[in-house]
């Protein structure tokens, strides 16, 4: 939950941000969607799914909106796009085609200082 943490550190600095956090279960001890200790659950402005059959994953993957470094298990034959974070610019829509991400980066941890500078703008 070391992300969720480093997400909620650079959404406090982006206050006019919204983020749309999808958990999914790629680990074997993800079962359901973190409960109200992980960070963001306090936020308002932080809407969260719980996606079971990685739907938002594999669209993503289907459309090659994601690029192989925000991959995890980018090795394997069933990669998924986790611990990343994609960053749009305001009024952008998803429709029946997803729209390239003006910034995409994984891990959250080790992509929060990137993150933070892509969002000092959206004041």
């Amino acid at each position: 939950m070391r992300g969720a943490s480093a997400l909620a550190e650079v959404l406090a600095g982006a206050p006019a941000v919204k983020a749309f956090v999808v958990w999914e279960p790629v680990l074997d001890s993800d079962t359901a969607p973190p409960g109200p200790s992980v960070a963001l659950t306090g936020d308002a402005r932080v809407h969260r799914y719980w996606d079971p059959k990685l739907t938002v994953s594999r669209r993503l993957l289907a459309e090659a909106i994601a690029p192989a470094d925000c991959l995890f298990g980018k090795d394997t034959n069933d990669p998924v796009v986790w611990d990343a974070v994609f960053v749009y610019p305001p009024g952008t829509r998803w429709g029946n085609k997803l729209p390239a991400p003006a910034f995409c980066g994984r891990t959250v941890v080790r992509v929060a200082g990137e993150l933070r500078i892509r969002l000092q703008g959206a004041r």
